[in-house]
């Protein structure tokens, strides 16, 4: 068994490393481009605020009422782009992924093992973080699958980076 601290290094390493391959994947990358479509507002901003709708949140409309012809139902979520605060969320959920793995993998691992048996369950550890819950969002919430499918080739993506961090750096 290898101490949780021990693991400071990757712990943190790996949610760095993480943090710098998501700003490739969604800033340099052309692959999120399409994930959000356009919409011309005409007049929409003025309808929600009519609505009395604060600056942000999450909304149902037409409760169960989907089935009536000529009637919708749908969710909307109103967010107001924040970089100062979400870059520091983000890098933080990196660090609660990676030491959680960590937790996992001191408890299942030895000291001293080669690479790929530290980078193979630690990939499934971190995959499965990253990317398993995702199709919830397109089964409940409408978001394209498309878009979820590419989130989740980016959470193969972080956990593979992460699996590659700790095999390093595993305790000898």
């Amino acid at each position: 068994m290898v101490s949780i601290g021990a693991l400071w290094l990757p712990i943190l390493l790996s949610a760095i490393l993480v943090f710098v391959v998501t700003f490739l994947l969604w800033m340099v990358s052309p692959h999120h481009r399409t994930d959000w479509s356009k919409l011309e507002d005409k007049g929409v901003m003025a309808a929600l605020e009519q609505a009395g709708l604060p600056q942000e949140g999450q909304y149902q409309f037409n409760q169960g009422r989907g089935a009536v012809p000529g009637e919708h139902s749908g969710f909307l979520i109103l967010f107001k782009s924040n970089m100062p605060k979400s870059l520091p969320l983000s890098l933080l959920q990196n660090v609660v992924i990676s030491a959680a793995v960590a937790f996992v993998a001191a408890r299942l691992l030895r000291p001293g093992i080669p690479f790929a048996e530290v980078f193979v369950p630690v990939a499934v550890m971190a995959c499965l973080a990253y990317a398993a819950a995702l199709p919830a969002n397109s089964t409940w919430f409408g978001r394209s699958w498309s878009s979820t499918l590419k989130e989740m080739f980016d959470g193969i993506v972080y956990g593979l980076v992460t699996a590659a961090v700790f095999a390093w750096l595993w305790p000898s």
